[in-house]
């Protein structure tokens, strides 16, 4: 960034010396420049009376008593200079030398290439306005004029393009192979003066390179320096070559960053990764065994627009695609972090995490219903996400009772328990808030599948509800009707071919029981609270006086009151 500062103030004082050197020039034109003038003039009205086509020799210059619009314009100088002469700018300090926009009264300065020998004769286009500003433009454009404020424009691009290439090596690998692509692209056009679209890369091409590649890796990855070296030398000396190459240039160094930055937000997105016929189309996509976080940053450092633009065949952001594939999750953490660095989502969206997808959840809700015990490898990936993010402050406590997340683990059949885990140790008071929209704990989901879900799921809510709202789990009443326990014993609730005995049930309740026998259930609480909560079944009332019978006597005997 440097770099790119100090070249935009050498291009700032590039355009001031621009009035100097008009200034050397004019002493050497004095005497051409009134014979063109007068040139100028007659040509000027033959073409407001005829539309005659434009003269590619000069410029002309509406006089002051004409007949045509009111508007007054100035004459430009176009000047021949050595053929190593860098492009030449009239200073808007040159009160005479100014052309006004159509859209507005607004004057900018007019820039005068001085190479006009470089020029090759065009074919002239036939005027089809009598329009003097268009006329004057059109002139202006075929003698390869360029604005005063493109100068620094164009030297930062071609900075930029430097900047990209000597960091090639920082990069991940598809972001490198495609820099060494256009690379040669942009080499072969230009020697070959090919007007065709440089950028272009077909398949074709692409399998060449993959070959010349795989013949020699050594020598092919000598080239590709030997190349990129090559380009920097040409950008560093645009000025030094003819308008022709320079105009070529300009326009291939504008294309060349926006290439290489389409094809990084491709990646994330993956929309190329097959073509309408479903064949593999040969890019290489993000793969956390083998980028890194440093590349993928360096990429993103340099390109971070990519990251708040939606693509891809479900026209998503790219934190959203990499949240989908277990190869590129490790990379959510830092997608987040630059984009709240730059600034691309709103406060409350954390840096892409909380933008709702397709299917309505986040990518904290996706995380959490993603993978399962049968992917085991998939569940530690996820939860090493999870924790970064806590780590890094982007996933918060109230997120989980917030959006759901232990009620949304236990929706499948397969219930992750390192997520689970992750999740109740941190917030334990998630086992007891329902869902907000059936009244469902997540003890109703696990019981909806199998008993080991069943079981993971109560053992967590006695472990850390053990005197009276852990047993009271099993009774919770729900919108649909059916508490936990009715729906572990009945077959009729079964989603699946698995089916458990009504006693497997009771035995695993009473196991988990026995096992957190040190912190005993208060057995009175626990009565009175089921006989007076009206969202826990009487079951659960009958329950206890079963492992308890004498309680009631004991309630009794203590009471105040005698009959």
């Amino acid at each position: 960034m440097d770099e790119i500062d100090d070249r935009l103030q050498q291009a700032e004082a590039a355009a001031a010396a621009a009035g100097t050197l008009h200034s050397t020039m004019k002493r050497n034109t004095m005497e051409r420049k009134e014979r063109i003038r007068m040139d100028e003039i007659d040509d000027r009205q033959q073409q407001a009376e005829a539309a005659a086509d434009d003269d590619d020799d000069f410029i002309g210059v509406h006089g002051e008593g004409d007949a045509s619009p009111t508007t007054e314009y100035a004459s430009t100088v176009v000047s021949n200079m050595s053929t190593t002469t860098t492009t030449t700018t009239i200073a808007s300090s040159t009160p005479a030398k100014i052309l006004p926009t159509r859209s507005s009264s607004t004057v900018v300065p007019v820039s005068v290439d001085s190479d006009v020998n470089d020029v090759e004769e065009e074919k002239s286009v036939p005027v089809t306005t009598t329009d003097p500003t268009v006329l004057l433009e059109k002139q202006l454009q075929q003698a390869g004029v360029v604005l005063a404020e493109d100068i620094p424009y164009q030297l930062a691009k071609r900075v930029e393009v430097i900047s990209v290439l000597e960091k090639h090596d920082e990069f991940h690998l598809r972001t490198r192979n495609k820099i060494d692509e256009l690379v040669d692209a942009f080499l072969t056009r230009t020697k070959n003066d090919d007007s065709t679209d440089m950028l272009h890369i077909s398949r074709y091409d692409r399998h060449q390179r993959a070959e010349a590649e795989a013949a020699d890796p050594q020598q092919w990855q000598v080239e590709c320096r030997r190349q990129r070296v090559e380009l920097i030398v040409v950008l560093e000396k645009h000025d030094e070559f003819p308008l022709r190459t320079r105009n070529k240039i300009n326009e291939m160094v504008d294309a060349f960053p926006t290439r290489t930055k389409n094809d990084i937000h491709d990646m994330f997105c993956n929309v190329h990764a097959y073509d309408d016929t479903g064949i593999d189309d040969g890019e290489i996509d993000l793969d956390s065994d083998r980028d890194t976080e440093a590349e993928v940053e360096t990429a993103l450092r340099v390109f971070p627009e990519v990251l708040s633009r939606r693509g891809g065949r479900s026209n998503m952001y790219p934190i959203q695609y990499i949240a989908s594939r277990y190869s590129t999750m490790s990379f959510i953490l830092l997608l987040a972090r630059l984009a709240l660095e730059f600034g691309l989502f709103e406060e409350e969206e954390r840096g892409g995490l909380l933008i709702e997808g397709n299917y309505g959840d986040n990518i904290l809700q996706y995380l959490v219903h993603e993978g399962g015990d049968e992917d085991a490898d998939a569940d530690e990936i996820i939860q090493n996400v999870l924790i970064r993010l806590r780590q890094m402050g982007y996933f918060k406590k109230e997120d989980i009772q917030e959006y759901g997340l232990v009620v949304l683990s236990c929706k499948y059949r397969e219930i992750s328990e390192i997520k689970f885990r992750f999740l109740v140790e941190w917030d334990p008071t998630s086992l007891i808030k329902t869902d907000g929209q059936t009244g469902r704990l997540p003890l109703h989901l696990a019981a909806t599948h199998t008993i080991q879900n069943f079981r993971m799921v109560f053992e967590y809510g006695i472990r850390y509800y053990p005197k009276k709202k852990g047993i009271s789990l099993l009774f919770q009443r729900s919108g649909f009707g059916p508490t936990p326990f009715l729906l572990a014993c009945q077959i009729s609730f079964r989603t699946y071919e698995e089916v458990f005995d009504p006693e497997d049930v009771m035995k695993v309740v009473e196991d988990i029981l026995i096992r957190y026998s040190d912190t005993p259930i208060n057995i009175t609480e626990a009565l009175i609270t089921a006989a007076i909560d009206e969202d826990i079944h009487l079951n659960c009332v009958y329950f206890l006086l079963r492992r308890e019978p004498d309680i009631v006597m004991k309630l009794l005997s203590v009471s105040p009151h005698r009959y």
